[in-house]
């Protein structure tokens, strides 16, 4: 008897799982079921709900998995923490190529100071008026 859960095996006679409280099958559960973990990795932060929302969209558009980390930021603990984006690591660099462009708000890019995060893209400038001299 195996916990279709936990995978913990059984001798007969026992009907439930003594950690997870449900009940045994009696083969083992595949594998090719179970639940694969993936560590994300860190791409950007952001305190602006604006880009929460465009980066959704983006990446719902490119079909890419992603995660953020904090998103209800604004109902919780206000302007405390970053929502921050989490991304496989195989799609790390075509994430961060996807949204170099963007022109986002509120966004810190690293956790620690090195700025390893994307590299956002440059302000444009205002066009000089001719009142300067």
């Amino acid at each position: 008897m195996y916990c279709p859960r936990c995978n913990a095996e059984y001798v007969e006679g026992v009907t439930e799982c003594a950690d997870c409280g449900i009940g045994l099958v009696a083969e083992p559960p595949d594998p090719a079921d179970q639940v694969a973990y993936v560590d994300y990795e860190h791409v950007l932060a952001t305190y602006n709900p604006g880009d929460v929302a465009l980066l959704k969209s983006v990446l719902d558009s490119e079909e890419l998995d992603y995660y953020f980390d904090g998103e209800d930021f604004l109902y919780s603990t206000p302007m405390v923490q970053p929502a921050e984006l989490l991304v496989r690591p195989e799609d790390v660099d075509r994430v961060r190529e996807i949204i170099k462009p963007l022109h986002l708000t509120g966004t810190s890019l690293a956790h620690d100071e090195t700025a390893e995060g994307i590299e956002l893209a440059d302000e444009e400038e205002p066009p000089a008026s001719d009142e300067e001299e």
